[in-house]
């Protein structure tokens, strides 16, 4: 059996290059389209899945526990939060990174993830 946070990494990871294909696109039609919007969507995609992954292993972590949970999800909560904000401080600093393009995967995880969930219970109903 495959670990479930490893498959539902596996599967935000597609909703979210199916996302940055999209914003490439946006941004193609709106002529904005260089060589740093990529970069950007590369490394907010990045970020977000590693976001992701870290939840997962610290909520499967904490479940283990048998006391300091609480401490456990809230002190991977700032971490995490504290990675968010540093990629995109990056994305807007370096010349390199469109910190738009970093910002979009990072704020459509969560539709990507709703919409995933939606098409998995319409599956199995």
């Amino acid at each position: 059996m495959q670990d479930p946070v490893k498959r539902e990494t596996t599967r935000l990871a597609v909703g979210l290059l199916i996302v940055d294909a999209v914003a490439c696109l946006v941004f193609l039609l709106l002529k904005k389209l260089d060589y740093t919007v990529p970069l950007g969507l590369l490394l907010g995609t990045a970020v977000e899945l590693l976001n992701f992954w870290l939840l997962g292993r610290t909520v499967r972590h904490a479940m283990n526990k048998e006391s300091g949970q609480k401490t456990a999800v809230q002190g991977s909560y700032a971490l995490r939060m504290l990675m968010i904000g540093a990629a995109i401080a990056l994305g807007a600093l370096a010349p390199c990174f469109n910190v738009f393009a970093v910002i979009v995967p990072i704020v459509a995880a969560t539709p990507v993830i709703l919409i995933l969930q939606a098409i998995e219970k319409k599956k199995n109903a």
